[in-house]
This record gives structure tokens, sequence and C-alpha cells, in this order.
């Protein structure tokens, strides 16, 4: 028996985390996250200083015959240009949404990002409804509204 048949074969799979400062992107890569190391997330030293996402995190898991890999990057404003350069190695994105503040500035930048690259496959992860009071119903029809209007 060769090596090639004993090496089990994954296909890796890029998914992308995008959406405004604070939505929950890395605590939800955290969570996907089979070996839960975020030693790749939030590894720059102001990240944790600041409190925020300042380069691209990494972390990955097995989900099948999948690797998957999660690309985390930050969503301040200021540092949009750091998000866009994830785009380019990405197959999927999510595309967080903290559902007590609805889709903001940086989840209309991402959108844009995601789209001028062809990214075709984008799940919105509506997050932080543990927190939320209102009709979960009713902000998953304004938040289709929202991307039906772009």
């Amino acid at each position: 028996m060769s090596i090639k048949e004993k090496t089990p074969v994954f296909t890796p799979v890029h998914i992308g985390l995008f959406g405004h400062i604070d939505s929950g992107k890395t605590k939800i890569a955290s969570v996907l996250s089979e070996i839960i190391s975020t030693a790749g997330l939030d590894a720059h030293p102001q990240s944790k200083e600041r409190g925020i996402t300042i380069d691209l995190g990494f972390t990955s898991f097995m989900l099948d015959k999948y690797l998957v890999t999660l690309v985390d990057g930050p969503g301040h404003a200021d540092l949009i240009k750091i998000s866009a350069s994830s785009v380019e190695i990405i197959d999927c994105a999510l595309l967080v949404i903290d559902i007590n503040k609805g889709p903001q500035v940086q989840t209309g930048e991402h959108l844009i990002m995601i789209e001028s690259l062809n990214i075709e496959k984008v799940i919105v992860i509506l997050n932080k409804t543990d927190l939320f009071n209102g009709s979960i119903e009713d902000e998953i029809n304004k938040t289709r509204g929202f991307f039906g209007s772009t």
C-alpha cells in the first residue's frame, strides 16, 4: 500500500468571517472551531490591549472530509483593507450581524467586498440573540429586506 493510499484526503474550505466591529466574529470562530484554540485569533498584542481584532486570524477544524479554515478579519472601519485582503483566499463568507443593532456601515462595506470578488456563498448569522428582547422573526425579515435592497 502506498503512502497516498494511507493518507486521508481532505478537501480544504476557507471561510471568511465578516461584519461590523463587535458583532461577534471572533467569538463565532472560537465556537465553531473544533480545537478551541484561538491562538491564531487576535494574536496581535494590540488586539489584546484594545479588545479588537487588528489582523487576520486563522483557526481550523475537521468536518467530515473537509478541512475548514476560518479567516477572522477586523470589523473596524480603519482596518477595512486587512479584511479586504482575506476575500481573495476564501470560498465562502459568514456575514455576522449583531441582532440588537442590525446591519451597520461595515456590514455593507464587507458585503461590497464579498460581491466584488464574486464570493457566491454567503451565510448571514444573526448573532447575540440571547441578549435580544424583540421578535427574532421580525429581525430576520428586516435583515432580508436589507439584503434585498443591496
